[in-house]
């Protein structure tokens, strides 16, 4: 097991890619925290994974729930090694339909959360033999979708405080990455999308737009990317990743 005794957190773990994530980091020996929002998903997930699963109710939006949260985890770790920031959301929309709800929520989870989340945990990571950071961002930082403006925006200041944080980090020996991933099968980003005429619009304009074309209409499998993330998490210490990209191969 190639990461047997470290210690992880992984945000927005309940579910989709984030819990396919926890999974692969456990099934290699680690001890999991599920960081996400109080629900019954939460519990379930944990309760599925097993022992080595911390469930830990957190809402990365809060600065205070954030702290709360490493609290818990440092209490029933006693450390902390992997930090991985998966927890992400979109709403479909323009500048002019967006509320203010809509603007905030996203830029808070996909953005200031991870900040949060890294201000929290990295007086734990300074402790750890071998600490990592490894934030989830999208192939629409390179190509933006129409009417997810504030989704690829959100994600590209995620990119740029990232790398960022790698030289503040560097001679502490922090690990960090940027690990931008395509589209991949049961992604929970498009959960927030229940307006069929809102989809119809965002299909119809990417394929105008040729964002479709790059993507792909196949999607990656997520246990491939899960095992992407292990074995990044398992390179050489000799190595810093900054930034890994993958997408699915077929068209």
């Amino acid at each position: 097991m190639r990461l047997k005794g470290r210690k992880a957190v992984v945000t927005g773990a309940s579910r989709g890619m984030g819990r396919h994530f926890a999974a692969a980091l456990i099934r290699e020996g680690a001890q999991v925290g599920l960081m996400a929002r109080a629900s019954e998903s939460l519990e379930a997930t944990a309760a599925e994974l097993g022992a080595s699963a911390l469930p830990v109710a957190c809402d990365i939006a809060d600065p205070d729930s954030v702290r709360g949260a490493f609290a818990a985890v440092e209490q029933a770790f006693g450390g902390l090694d992997i930090l991985v920031n998966n927890a992400g959301m979109s709403i479909v929309g323009t500048t002019e339909t967006f509320s203010d709800s809509d603007i905030h929520q996203q830029i808070a989870v996909n953005f200031t959360g991870t900040i949060y989340t890294c201000r929290s945990a990295l007086p734990l990571l300074r402790q750890s033999a071998e600490p990592h950071i490894v934030n989830i961002s999208s192939e629409s930082v390179k190509a933006p979708y129409p009417l997810l403006s504030l989704y690829a925006a959100s994600k590209a200041g995620l990119e740029n405080y990232t790398r960022a944080l790698r030289k503040e980090l560097r001679d502490d020996g922090i690990r960090v990455t940027i690990l931008r991933s395509g589209y991949v099968d049961g992604s929970e980003m498009s959960r927030n999308w229940t307006d069929p005429e809102k989809q119809k619009q965002f299909v119809d304009t990417c394929i105008e737009w040729g964002n479709l074309r790059e993507t792909g209409k196949t999607p990656a499998p997520p246990d491939a990317m899960a095992d992407a993330l292990v074995d990044l998490l398992a390179l050489r210490r000799e190595l810093n990743v900054d930034l890994l990209e993958l997408r699915p191969l077929a068209p």
